[in-house]
């Protein structure tokens, strides 16, 4: 930590594809940890969030981030001529690159050009930035604009991978990975998946360092007293990867074990309407409620009013909403999926379910509501591993020192400088 906050090595530059929204308050949490152990950081997003896409504590950061869109068309066609004026022989490599690396369909193929278009249309404002670190989450989109900046420009860049995009997007992740200085991930099982795509003598740096969680905040989470109905809790963005499907399907179980419960899901996402029929169609109208995109606060709030939480993702890279609830003291269920166990220990800090299985969550579920006293030891349990392996502070700290170790003695603008005399020079100007 001391030698963090010595640190003097210029801005560290963000690239988010949407920021700030409500399923990335952790990368929010993050920006203010890193700033409150004496990080400069810029903020940049490819595009801006819709108005009611994030809550209103997070204005701040909408105020200062940087967005790519929307594109001047003028702009984009004047700086792609000065990239190919300054450097034709790479920038036709490069996009040549876009054009032929890997075996992707059709829509990633055009998707990838456009990442292609969008970082020569990017780089000036990045370097105009002053930052010597370039931080990239996901990758996805925002990790192929890093790596067409690498090729174009030389400039370094780090990684941090989730879990869909780990497992489900798949664009280019040997180039992306190989090109980074350092890729981060939440789990030791994420970090052998990727490591896997490499021969062992040529893998290029993978950590495992656990995302983070303020829990001292969390845990001070005032819990509403039993009511005698069962109070299950879902957070999560209404989207395939999520699986919603499954946990109402299970709930369908319970009901006809004529168990008293009810389910709120909070989270907002494009399957909001199909779900909301569904629900009704399983005849589960008065058990189940949407509540949609709720503030974190909010969110603690309704930690405080459960008693159960409940996932049920087919992908996932971490679960950081797992760590939260069982911050506040929520015995958990989750499936047996990825790095799920390393966060979840199986009847000791919560409970696990067979992948995608509707009759072994149901068990699960009848089996914790029957029992209270288990659910407040895994409940007790969970709290001290989340207070212990968790807590946002020691987690930043850890994941920044990497990245020192890893750029320290490098310069991510080597020609920045020329770069920028050349461009003032060019015949197009900028």
């Amino acid at each position: 930590m001391e030698g963090l906050n010595k640190m003097d090595e210029g801005m560290v530059a963000y690239l988010i594809h949407t920021f700030p929204i409500y399923s990335t308050t952790f990368i929010s949490n993050e920006v203010d940890e890193l700033r409150r152990q004496g990080v400069k950081l810029k903020l940049f997003a490819v595009q801006p969030p819709g108005p009611t896409d994030y809550p209103q504590e997070m204005r701040r950061f909408f105020d200062e981030t940087t967005y790519i869109f929307p594109v001047s068309f003028l702009k984009m066609m004047v700086r792609h001529a000065n990239a190919f004026f300054f450097k034709p022989v790479t920038y036709l490599k490069t996009l040549w690159g876009a054009l032929t690396w890997g075996e992707l369909s059709t829509k990633d193929r055009v998707r990838t050009f456009y990442h292609f278009m969008e970082a020569i249309y990017f780089y000036p404002d990045l370097q105009a930035s002053g930052c010597r670190k370039f931080h990239i989450h996901f990758l996805c989109g925002t990790a192929s604009i890093a790596l067409f900046l690498r090729k174009l420009y030389g400039l370094r860049y780090s990684l941090t991978a989730h879990g869909t995009d780990i497992f489900v997007e798949n664009v280019l992740l040997k180039e992306k990975i190989s090109n980074a200085e350092m890729t981060r991930v939440g789990t030791e099982y994420n970090r052998l998946y990727l490591s896997r795509l490499f021969p062992a003598h040529a893998c290029p740096p993978i950590y495992a360092i656990p995302f983070g969680i303020e829990t001292n905040k969390i845990s001070c989470v005032v819990h509403k007293p039993p009511t005698g109905r069962l109070r299950l809790l879902h957070v999560g963005r209404l989207a395939w990867e999520k699986n919603q499907d499954l946990l109402m399907e299970a709930c369908v179980w319970l009901h006809r074990d004529r168990t008293d419960f009810h389910l709120t899901i909070i989270g907002e996402g494009p399957l909001r309407r199909e779900l909301e029929k569904k629900r009704n169609t399983l005849g589960l109208t008065s058990i189940v409620t949407f509540r949609g995109a709720l503030a974190q606060d909010q969110v603690f709030d309704a930690y405080g009013e459960a008693d159960l939480f409940v996932l049920s993702s087919v992908t996932e890279g971490f679960g950081m909403v797992l760590v939260e609830a069982m911050a506040a003291g929520l015995p958990v269920i989750a499936p047996n999926l990825n790095g799920i166990p390393e966060i979840v220990d199986d009847g000791i800090t919560g409970r696990l379910f067979q992948l995608g299985s509707v009759a072994d969550l149901a068990r699960v579920l009848r089996e914790l509501a029957d029992d209270p006293d288990q659910r407040k030891r895994l409940g007790r349990m969970g709290l001290r591993k989340a207070m212990e392996h968790y807590q946002l502070s020691q987690t930043v700290a850890r994941f920044y020192e990497t990245l020192r170790g890893n750029e320290e003695i490098k310069q991510s603008f080597p020609d920045s400088e020329t770069e920028a005399r050349n461009a003032m020079r060019s015949p197009f100007g900028r």
